[in-house]
Parts: C-alpha cells; structure tokens; sequence
C-alpha cells in the first residue's frame, strides 16, 4: 500500500517557490536600478537630492511607515535606489524603524479596529486570503512576510485579526531589519559590480 501525499491547500507556504521570488525580485530590483543608473543618473541624483532635501528623515520615516501600514502595491524597496548615497548608520535604523513600526500599526488596526464598519468590509477581502495561513504558521508567517517578497502590511493587518500573539509578533516583525539591511547592501554590491563592468 503506497502511502498517502498531503494534499497542498490554500493555507500551505511554498518556502522554495518565495525563496526562489525573493531572489528573482532582489535581482529584478538590481538590474533595473542600474539600468536607470545607466540611462537616467543626473534625474536620479536629483530625485534623490529632492527626497533629502525636501522630505528629510521623517519624510522617509512617514513614507516607510505607511507602506508598511497599508496594504498598498508598494514596497519599501522603492526608496533604497533613492537614498543609496545616505549614511547608511542612519538610513538603515530609520527604515527599519518605520518598517517595524508601521508593521505594529497594522497589525493593531487588524486586531482592533477591523471590526468598525468601512473597515470591516475592506478588511474582509485581506483576512479571506491570508487569515488561514497566519493561523497554520502565526509566528513564522510574519516572519515570511518579513524578508520575503509577501506583502507585510497586509500580513500584519491578518496577524492582528488573527489574534497572534503580541509578544510572538514583536519578535516576528524584528525580522524586518536583515531584509532591510539585505536589500541595502545587495544595491551597493550591483552598484559596484556595475562600476566594475563599465
């Protein structure tokens, strides 16, 4: 008698398969920065003399922390290009606070306010989705959500109407800041290599 397969259900993780996307979108991200870097570099030192000069650090605090508070088809990674030339002794602790922070607030929102009216019915659609895999995974879901391509505010929002534990989340969200500091340091490895070819 041949033993029985699992069936795969909606609540399963593929870890290969996101492995696999965190990698393809890292190396997407890269090319396509270096391209801009190419044919576009004078627009793209003034975008980011803008973004210095205008937003400052809370301007990149305030932004980070809303992506990563609304699910929103964006993604912290966009700003990396952007601020490449900041010190990373501040950019890196600012975005990873925001990150985490933001994180926190959606996840609060989930817990609590998903139930108000408006909320409740835009809610739904995202705890429909995800709400089976954080209750299978909790702690490891967000932590997936973290340094994977898995969108984090929406798995905050699912975590907190999931009921996950604040503690368990605190140190699942933490999980943000090598993603970050990845991300960075994968730009400025491009960047060089780049420079190398050229």
């Amino acid at each position: 008698m041949e033993p029985q397969v699992p069936e795969q259900t909606e609540n399963t993780l593929d870890v290969k398969g996101l492995i696999g996307q965190t990698l393809l979108i890292f190396l997407i991200l890269t090319v396509v920065y270096l391209i801009v870097v190419l044919l576009a570099r004078d627009q793209l030192l003034s975008i980011s003399q803008w973004i210095t000069e205008s937003l400052g650090g809370w301007g990149i605090f305030f932004v980070t922390f809303t992506l990563d508070m609304i699910p929103l088809p964006a993604s912290l990674d966009l700003l990396l290009p952007l601020t490449i030339s900041w010190d990373p002794w501040v950019l890196l602790p600012l975005l990873s606070i925001a990150s985490i922070s933001g994180g926190h607030a959606a996840f609060y929102l989930g817990r609590y306010a998903s139930k108000w009216g408006f909320i409740h019915k835009w809610s739904e659609k995202i705890r429909i989705k995800g709400e089976g895999v954080v209750k299978r995974y909790g702690f490891w879901a967000v932590v997936i959500a973290a340094i994977t391509p898995l969108p984090f505010s929406a798995t905050c929002w699912i975590a907190g109407m999931a009921r996950l534990g604040k503690r368990a989340f605190f140190l699942a969200s933490l999980f943000r800041i090598p993603r970050i500091v990845i991300f960075y340091f994968g730009i400025l490895w491009g960047l060089s290599f780049f420079k190398v070819l050229v």
